[in-house]
């Protein structure tokens, strides 16, 4: 049913305004019938008291008259006050049908509603488990992550307190490397020094048996006195990394002092030792002088040995920008690399022709004491510490070594160093 007004039999006065809702609206029908009901009903009254006090026959006939006057008059109530009220009933029977639709309704909502909450009920408790079981394992990942929390504070202090063995024995080691070195360039020292004087003859001549074994006494000297000064430059280095003594120096201090101590040798071997090197001479670049001083002598000195007599050996100095300059080697990390944005740096190669070396042997060269030749079968002398002394020198100054061998044709060494140290 609408919420809407519905009329029903407005001319008997009757007005229905809503679901089980009638009022009596005041019109001339309905007092008419109101007032012949009161009279019907005063009429019958009267009659019902008139009757047993008049005679017989009066009787029988004031009974007829009254008969005649409901059966006159019972259309008339039955249209002006039964009908209304049927419709009255009817319409609240409607309305009773569709409160229980309504109910019907509510309660089919009501259930789905029940079953929804009882579901949503069932994934809150499903959930609520799941929290539980979720924090039940999250204590347990904490107690774990304590427990490894402290395993790790007892490996980190076990680790540094290895660490703290390890800088000592190593601090040890350095000191007893040149405590032993100088211990025994001492005597070295005085072995090449009597040598010198043996061979000069200043004590009486010698036969030619006499020279030739002073000749080696002092040869082996030599030899022993850069092995140790090798290895002590390698000691140091490794337990003082990064330790630079910089300074700002002319670049041909660096180049002059290591090629003018093979010059002799290369004279007497016949081999053309040259340098080229152009305005570069009067560059001033920043560094450790002394270091970069051992990493030249290393690079000529195995050019040197390699070289058969008659051969060539040759230092090429060029100053190179950044864009120029790519890192040839995979071994150095990134994060070793002295570089600056737009920097200058100085290219130093040192070239001979002597027997060059095998492709698959390159990576091998800057091992320590790692040699190319069987020590059964070498015909070179050296302990293979050189090369990676002179490797080490140069990362240390944030530059790189390259090498390129042709076996039978030499082998060229570049190492590259910028200019200025990263500040």
């Amino acid at each position: 049913m609408n919420s809407t007004e519905h009329t029903g039999n407005n001319s008997f006065g009757w007005v229905v305004q809503g679901p089980g809702k009638m009022a009596a609206v005041p019109s001339p029908v309905y007092l008419l019938a109101l007032l012949t009901g009161l009279i019907f009903t005063v009429e019958m009254c009267i009659m019902l008291w008139l009757i047993p006090h008049l005679p017989l026959s009066d009787q029988w006939d004031a009974f007829l008259d009254s008969a005649l006057l409901v059966v006159a008059l019972f259309p008339a109530l039955y249209f002006l006050m039964l009908r209304p009220l049927k419709l009255h009933i009817a319409e609240l029977s409607r309305t009773r049908d569709k409160l229980n639709e309504t109910m019907n309704e509510l309660e089919i909502r009501v259930q789905n509603r029940t079953i929804e909450l009882e579901k949503a009920n069932r994934e809150l408790r499903a959930e609520i488990a799941d929290r539980k079981e979720a924090e039940e394992k999250v204590r347990g990942l904490n107690m774990a992550l304590g427990q490894y929390a402290d395993e790790l504070a007892l490996q980190k202090e076990v680790a540094e307190e290895a660490c703290k063995q390890a800088e000592a024995a190593s601090l040890a080691k350095t000191d007893f490397i040149a405590n032993m070195s100088h211990e025994i360039r001492t005597p070295l020292t005085a072995i090449i020094g009597f040598s010198d004087v043996l061979a000069d003859c200043l004590f009486g001549p010698l036969n030619e048996q006499q020279r030739s074994y002073v000749k080696n006494i002092k040869m082996s000297g030599i030899r022993l006195q850069d092995l140790l000064i090798t290895v002590l430059d390698l000691a140091q280095v490794e337990f003082h990394s990064g330790a630079l003594e910089l300074a700002t120096f002319p670049l041909k201090d660096v180049i002059t002092p290591p090629l003018d101590m093979f010059r002799h040798e290369a004279t007497a071997r016949n081999i053309r030792l040259e340098l080229v090197m152009g305005s570069e001479k009067s560059l001033m670049m920043e560094g450790d002088a002394e270091k970069l001083k051992k990493v030249l002598f290393q690079l000529l000195s195995n050019a040197m040995k390699f070289t058969p007599d008659g051969g060539a050996v040759s230092i090429t100095v060029q100053k190179v920008s950044s864009s120029k300059f790519q890192v040839s080697s995979s071994n150095l990390k990134p994060e070793t690399l002295n570089l600056k944005p737009d920097s200058d740096f100085i290219e130093i190669s040192v070239e001979d022709t002597g027997i060059g070396i095998q492709r698959e042997n390159i990576p091998q060269l800057f091992e320590e004491f790692r040699q190319l030749e069987s020590p059964y079968t070498k015909r070179f002398a050296g302990t293979g510490l050189g090369l990676a002394l002179a490797r080490k020198l140069v990362n240390m100054h944030g530059g790189e070594i390259v090498v390129e061998s042709e076996p039978g044709k030499g082998s060229r060494f570049t190492f590259t160093l910028p200019v200025k140290q990263k500040g």
